[in-house]
C-alpha cells in the first residue's frame, strides 16, 4: 500500500539515489544535465507547495517503508501547470495502488490551473508513457519536442 503526502526535502536523497534507470535518462536530459540528486532537489523546490511525496508503507512484506517516489507540478506561465514524477523501481511493485491515487491527486494538482495540466515525456520511457495514458493523459503530437535529440512527446490531461 502507499501514503501520498507533502514532499519534505528529506524525501529527495532516498528517492534520487534509488531513481529506476529509465527516470535517471529522461531527468537527465531534461534538465540539461543535472545529477538526480540535483534535478530531483530543484524540482522539489519549484513546486512547493505543491509537491507531494509517494510512501511506501508497511504492509507485511515490505521490509523498508519509505519513500518510492515523488512528483509535483512547476507553475509554466499564467494559468498553466508542468506535471512531473519521478520514482523508484519500487513504484512497479506499488503500481496498482498508485494508478488508483493518482487521479484524485492529478485532479486536486489541476484545481490550481485554468488550462490542462501537461508534460513532456521521454519516448523511451515506456513505463511512464503507459502510466500517463491510465491516469488520462493524451498526447498532442504537434507539441512534441526534441531535447538534445532525444525525443519527448507533449501530453495533457
Amino acid at each position: 500500500m502507499i501514503l501520498i503526502r507533502p514532499a519534505k526535502i528529506e524525501d529527495v536523497f532516498p528517492i534520487s539515489d534509488n531513481l529506476r534507470d529509465e527516470d535517471r535518462a529522461e531527468s537527465a536530459v531534461a534538465s540539461g544535465g543535472l545529477s538526480p540528486s540535483v534535478a530531483l532537489l530543484q524540482a522539489f523546490k519549484d513546486s512547493q507547495p505543491l509537491c507531494l511525496t509517494v510512501w511506501e508503507t508497511w504492509d507485511g512484506n515490505i521490509v523498508r517503508p519509505g519513500p518510492i517516489a515523488m512528483f509535483g507540478v512547476v507553475t509554466a506561465g499564467p494559468g498553466r501547470g508542468f506535471v512531473w514524477f519521478l520514482g523508484t523501481d519500487a513504484i512497479k511493485r506499488q503500481s496498482r495502488w498508485i494508478l488508483k491515487e493518482a487521479p484524485g491527486w492529478l485532479d486536486f494538482l489541476q484545481c490550481f490551473y485554468a488550462a490542462p495540466l501537461y508534460a513532456l515525456a521521454d519516448a523511451r520511457n515506456a513505463l511512464h508513457l503507459k502510466w500517463c495514458e491510465a491516469v488520462g493523459f493524451s498526447r498532442v503530437p504537434e507539441r512534441d519536442a526534441s531535447i538534445d535529440g532525444y525525443p519527448f512527446l507533449y501530453i495533457e490531461r
